[in-house]
């Protein structure tokens, strides 16, 4: 059991920072194509785009010891949730203006809702083996 474990943290480690290497040559292009959408006043940076979340969702969903067929709807769902939210994260700061609300929703609003979202998909992966 501990090398299962330590074998899935292992893998979802290693394909988390693999996805971060693949993607580093296009955080300028990604972060300026953001910055696009934005209102006068605002700039985003990498961590706006939210794909890091994804990026570890992803790594550690595909760690899980599940078929891939099995895991699709939760990775596709996984990954549209984490990017509504971060849109409507994004809204709510260029509507309201406040860096407090962006603090709360963008570091604990985030982290959770990926943890949340590990939790119900491991749960159902693993309840189905």
């Amino acid at each position: 059991m501990r090398r299962n474990v330590t074998e899935f943290i292992l893998k979802g480690v290693v394909t988390f920072l693999l996805l971060e290497l693949l993607f580093f040559p296009l955080r300028g292009p990604i972060t300026l194509w953001l910055q696009n959408f934005l209102p006068d006043g605002f700039t985003a940076v990498w961590e706006c785009t939210g794909l890091d979340e994804v990026f570890l969702f992803v790594s550690f969903l595909l760690a899980h010891p599940s078929p891939l067929k099995r895991k699709l709807p939760y990775l596709l769902a996984g990954v549209l949730l984490i990017e509504v939210y971060n849109v409507a994260r994004i809204l709510a700061v260029v509507v309201t203006r406040d860096s407090l609300l962006h603090d709360i929703l963008f570091r604990w609003g985030g982290f959770i809702l990926v943890l949340l979202l590990f939790y119900f998909s491991f749960k159902r992966l693993s309840s189905r083996q």
